[in-house]
């Protein structure tokens, strides 16, 4: 007899797939056989399947059945030592500074040591609620800051293969070299971890180099490449058994800059049409100030503020998690804004409803909009989010309406997890190699109320920059100060790439898609002065109108507007209209900017 908690049962009701041909049987179940009794038969059922999986010759569950063991070292134990008193006081202290700090208590285990490139590494590791978190250390080498990472321990639970790797190329330090033709210098070392099942003793890196050797030790793997060249890559990972079965295991390649991998070829299953449209959705008790979840000064989020509220007044707000065993935490909260934060885009004033995530190991993201925008085209709003590069899991997370009594996610390995919601709120974390996903939102009936899909956004679909050919088109000083670079380059198809770099505030870029969607004029003008964005290709120039009565004219640089206003323009009200103009300078677009 196996004793299994409530959310196991569910998780193993939910990975079992069902026959695509049950029609109105399945319909039949549900309304004949109570929920116990469900859960009992999708629990025999999965045992069932798993014991067939393991008499079966996929190189990856059979090798776990029959040459190592699972995971139970990280699931039920503690493998590794304690972190000397040292390294814990540290971890502590960072933690402290973090907002989306781990709990008080987080204990560390140190698992393995190295030295290389003149630098000591070490690997440690810890669970905290449903995650499990890897944490490496680095001294010697400049900049040195310690990388955290972490996976679910549902990934270990259900793990059909005997590693999960956590984290790829995380660089440290430069190497004292000249950076090449776009400022890029390689690090010192690259960085890969993660953690392997009893009975692995060996895991080597595939890159574009060739097989990388990592240390293994207390069911964990580090792999530490000395002065990698520009760009090296990690592709996939082969884990070996004692008797030398060796296991391949996927990896989610990590981004360079702004070149990003293809994404995964294919689809996720799961329903793609909506049975009820719903418009207009709310969450009643925040509306209601309901003092559901936490305050802010409980959950600690008093220690920093509550976000974009630099130019109001907090009215009401609430700190909720949306999984009870989970670390993730969403703020939601409504605001009174008298005037623009200095650091955001214009938007109106008034009352505004602003949402914040706080997830593991270092995510912090959000927004605000006006009240009556919120649910305005579909009752899920949803996001996918990361922190390092090489994390191989990505946050998916967001807000439901009152309309929404249940979350479902399918992925492209065919899973299909319950997505834990609470008060209006979820969050769960999502192997990248599992991408793409598609969200399934349902009303309390069953029927299917929003359906959202989503790629990898560390990978793009379509068109990517042919390597090394982006060269800057344009240079622009705003009145701020900011320093504002325009590259671009040709595409694999397409249009041509572009990327932007702003000092102060990192670089971001994309490519034109083969058709032009969205508005033909989508500028964006920031409080710095600085004039933005990817008009439709039939848009030869723009005329930029300002509150002082001042004209200017610009021309789009490889598909991208790029302007700075000066001094006087934005002293006096800044941009006020933007007039699209075709190659016979007729007017095909115009776009209005609010003060």
């Amino acid at each position: 007899m196996i004793e299994l908690d409530e959310r196991l049962r569910t998780e193993l009701d939910l990975l079992v797939p069902l026959p695509d041909d049950l029609g109105e049987w399945e319909d039949v179940l549900r309304r004949a056989v109570s929920p116990r009794r469900r859960r009992r038969r999708a629990l025999v059922l999965a045992l069932t399947v798993a014991a067939v999986v393991g008499l079966a010759v996929s190189p990856v569950g059979g090798a776990i059945a029959r040459q190592v063991g699972d995971f139970s070292a990280w699931l039920t134990g503690d493998p590794g030592e304690p972190a000397s008193a040292e390294d814990q006081r540290a971890f502590e202290e960072s933690n402290a500074r973090s907002w989306a700090g781990f709990p008080e208590g987080t204990k560390l285990r140190r698992l393995i040591s190295t030295e290389a490139a003149g630098g000591s590494f070490e690997l440690f590791g810890f669970r905290t609620g449903d995650s499990l978190c890897l944490r490496l250390t680095v001294e010697g080498l400049k900049p040195g800051a310690p990388a955290t990472s972490c996976a679910p321990l549902r990934e270990l639970r259900a793990a059909d293969s005997p590693a999960v790797v956590v984290l790829v190329d995380y660089g440290v330090g430069r190497q004292n070299v000249q950076p090449n033709e776009d400022g890029y210098v390689p690090p010192q070392a690259s960085a890969s971890f993660g953690v392997v099942a009893d009975g692995v003793v060996a895991v080597e890196l595939e890159t574009g180099e060739g097989p990388a050797p990592a240390l293994v030790a207390n069911n964990a793997f580090l792999a530490v490449t000395p002065n990698p060249p520009l760009r090296l890559r990690s592709q996939s990972l082969v884990a070996q058994s004692a008797d030398g079965e060796r296991t391949e295991v996927p990896i989610a390649e990590s981004p360079f800059g702004n070149s990003f991998p293809a994404a995964n070829p294919g689809e996720a299953p799961g329903p793609t049409e909506i049975d009820r449209r719903v418009d207009r959705g709310t969450i009643g008790w925040l509306f209601r100030r309901e003092p559901r979840g936490q305050s802010l000064a409980e959950a600690g989020f008093d220690r920093w503020g509550f976000p974009f509220t630099r130019g109001g007044d907090v009215l009401f707000a609430r700190v909720v998690k949306p999984d009870p065993v989970g670390h993730a935490r969403v703020a939601l909260g409504l605001v009174d804004v008298q005037r623009d934060p200095a650091w955001m885009l214009p938007r109106p004033t008034g009352e505004q409803f602003c949402s914040i995530l706080s997830a593991l190991p270092d995510v912090t993201l959000g927004s605000c909009g006006p009240v009556g925008s919120l649910f305005a085209h579909k009752p899920v709003t949803f996001s996918v989010s990361g922190s390092l590069g090489g994390s191989q899991y990505q946050v998916l997370h967001g807000l439901a309406s009152d309309d929404v009594a249940r979350l479902e996610v399918y992925l492209a390995t065919g899973e299909r997890l319950a997505v834990p919601l609470t008060d209006n709120v979820f969050a769960m974390e999502i192997a990248r190699t599992k991408f793409p996903i598609r969200l399934v939102g349902y009303d309390a009936d069953g029927r299917v109320v929003a359906i959202w899909t989503a790629s990898d956004p560390l990978t793009r679909s379509g068109p990517r920059p042919v390597e090394g050919e982006m060269r800057v088109a344009k240079r622009v000083v705003t009145p701020t100060g900011q320093v504002a670079t325009l590259r671009t380059g040709p595409a694999t198809e397409g249009r041509g790439c572009w990327e932007l770099r702003r000092s102060g505030e990192g670089e971001g870029g994309g490519c034109h898609q083969l058709e032009h969607t969205g508005p033909p004029l989508p500028l964006n003008a920031s409080t710095s002065g600085l004039v933005f964005g990817t008009p439709a290709p039939e848009i030869a120039a723009v005329e930029l109108r300002f509150r002082n009565g001042e004209r200017v004219r610009t021309e789009p640089v490889g598909g991208v507007v790029l302007h700075a206003l000066t001094a006087a323009q934005l002293e006096s009200g800044g941009l006020e209209l933007a007039i699209g103009l075709d190659d016979d300078g007729d007017e095909v677009a115009r776009q209005r900017f609010e003060r």
